[in-house]
Formats: structure tokens, C-alpha cells, sequence
């Protein structure tokens, strides 16, 4: 007479759990590895976007600033000098920043500047009529902008008689 064990105990084998491990083991790696790529691709764009902000809010004070000015003048090769009615702007470009300078606060902002040139009116050597940056953006490409100035015929005339 064969005897049937009623207390038999259903468990895994342990190559059962080590298959269950390893495939574990596995999804979690690359979960892992997709999170980094993840996380690396989004500080790139963090700094890209970054950059790109700090550019738009640089680009509209200076355009701002050259449009609402009563004259520019540009004292150095790489400053800029924004007058109004009651207060006076001063731009200063360097290589990795350009800072710009009131009398209230002092601005810096981090663009990566290729190029400043400043072009003066024929008969008025000191008043600006435009100012042409080439900046390196957060991508690595170029980008060239440009601000130019109308005066009015009494600040040329004004100028004028004071050069002579």
C-alpha cells in the first residue's frame, strides 16, 4: 500500500528565485541607465534654454535701452554708454559677460560675446547709430544682432555745436 503525504509544502526552487533575481537584476539596470541618459538630457536643455533666456532678456534691455536713450556714445572699444533725460546706462562687454551698469543696480549676464562693433554718425564721431554683437549661443551656433538709433534733429544739431 503506497502512503500519499497530505502535508506536502509548495515552495520555488532556488533556480527558480535565482532566475526571478537575475531578470530583476536586469530591468532595474536598465531602468537605471535610461534614467541617467534621461537626466543628462534634461541638464543639457536646462542650460540651453538657460542661456537662450538670458539672451532674449539681454536682447530686449539693450533694444529697449538704444530706443528710449536720447544719445548713445561708445566711450571704449567694449562699452557702451546709454544717456536719457535723468539717468545714463553703461554697458561693459568682456569675452564671457557683458554687465550693464545703472545708477540704481548693476546687471550681469552671461553670453559668450564673438564680436562688438559700434558704427558713429559720419559728422558726429562720438554719437553711436548702431551696434552690431555676434554671440555664441547655448547650442554652439552664431548669432548676429543688431540695434541701430534715430536721433532726433535737436540732439544732432546740439552735438554738432558742441564738436565745433
Amino acid at each position: 500500500m503506497k502512503r500519499k503525504l497530505k502535508n506536502k509544502i509548495r515552495a520555488f526552487t532556488v533556480l527558480e528565485l535565482l532566475i526571478v533575481m537575475v531578470l530583476s537584476g536586469i530591468v532595474i539596470g536598465l531602468t537605471f541607465l535610461y534614467f541617467t541618459q534621461f537626466r543628462h538630457y534634461l541638464q543639457s536643455t536646462y542650460r540651453e534654454e538657460n542661456t537662450y533666456a538670458q539672451l532674449l532678456r539681454f536682447q530686449f534691455a539693450l533694444g529697449k535701452d538704444i530706443t528710449m536713450a536720447t544719445e548713445v556714445f561708445s566711450p571704449s572699444t567694449d562699452e557702451l554708454q546709454v544717456k536719457f533725460a535723468d539717468d545714463e546706462v553703461l554697458y561693459v562687454f568682456d569675452k564671457e559677460w557683458v554687465v550693464r551698469e545703472t545708477t540704481m543696480a548693476s546687471d550681469t549676464t552671461k553670453l559668450k560675446i564673438i564680436d562688438v562693433s559700434f558704427h558713429t554718425l559720419e559728422d558726429h564721431n562720438d554719437l553711436v547709430r548702431e551696434v552690431e554683437l555676434e554671440v555664441e549661443t547655448g547650442s554652439g551656433e552664431e548669432l548676429s544682432l543688431a540695434f541701430a538709433k534715430d536721433y532726433s534733429s535737436a540732439v544732432l544739431f546740439r552735438n554738432f555745436k558742441t564738436q565745433q
